[in-house]
């Protein structure tokens, strides 16, 4: 299912007694909206003193309660959030988190009343100056990073400019 889906839909059904003697034909409309998210959470990596955002955007047939937290699902700890916003033309509820300075797992989640709660994860890699390396001329230079995490784990190339 897809947030498109989301639409009017035309239920028809007939009931036709055993004899056949009567028949009846039944019409119905139901409107259908597919709650999720807009757009999804990108994992993220970015050098200390860059200035990183988040942003969350859930759809459903109304307002949803937005929430932020760190850390893994054993460990999540609640973030404020930037204001709320609620847009009733596309039924969209925006959230962000701003100036994101710690390396780890942010979880965005969005509850519809109480029957639905969906949620959605990003993993913010932040890393330090490498140092400067100073080179004799016929030296040749080969600087790596490997990035390790509990969560993830991978690695970085880094090239001369």
């Amino acid at each position: 299912v897809e947030l498109s889906d989301s639409g009017m839909y035309t239920c028809r059904g007939e009931l036709q007694t055993s004899d056949k003697s009567e028949k009846m034909e039944l019409n119905r409309n139901v409107t259908v909206i597919v709650r999720g998210f807009a757009t999804k959470l990108k994992d993220t990596m970015v050098e200390s003193g860059e200035i990183i955002s988040l942003t969350c955007s859930a759809v459903g047939e109304k307002q949803a309660t937005m929430m932020w937290f760190e850390g893994t699902n054993t460990t999540k700890v609640e973030i404020p959030s930037a204001e709320v916003l609620y847009n009733a033309t596309t039924l969209t509820t925006t959230s962000s988190i701003e100036n994101i300075q710690n390396t780890g797992n942010y979880t965005c989640t969005a509850t519809f009343g109480y029957e639905t709660t969906i949620q959605q994860s990003a993993f913010v890699m932040i890393f330090g100056n490498l140092p400067n390396r100073y080179l004799q001329i016929a030296e040749i230079a080969h600087i790596s990073c490997v990035l390790v995490s509990t969560v993830r784990t991978g690695s970085l190339e880094m090239q001369e400019p």
